[in-house]
């Protein structure tokens, strides 16, 4: 019980230590992150200040209809994942794997 405990702190400790770097290595130009951090702690404390700068800060949002996006975003290139492909590669670790089980459960004579 003490290893996990030991263990945990460890990890909190890292975390803490490379949100320290990722804060410390900003270049300025992006908010930093101790800034979010506290305007992310600052939005529970007081839940509708935060709602109203979001509502402040939410965009006009821009009405497309379904067909005109799709047509928009079409591709030409084959897609990225094949059905048969997958499905080959998934019959193939079927097979190791029955054979794995078969070969273990196996007893010596």
């Amino acid at each position: 019980m003490t290893a996990l405990i030991v263990w945990t702190l460890v990890a909190l400790v890292a975390a803490g230590v490379v949100a320290l770097v990722a804060s410390a290595t900003s270049n300025g130009a992006d908010p930093s992150f101790i800034r979010d951090l506290r305007a992310g702690l600052a939005a529970r404390r007081d839940p509708a200040s935060a709602r109203l700068d979001a509502e402040l800060l939410d965009a006009e949002p821009v009405d497309v209809p379904l067909d005109e996006f799709l047509l928009a975003t079409q591709v030409d290139e084959d897609g990225y994942l094949h059905a048969d492909e997958l499905r080959d590669t998934l019959g193939k670790a079927k097979q190791k794997a029955v054979r794995s089980v078969h070969e273990l459960t196996r007893r010596p004579v």
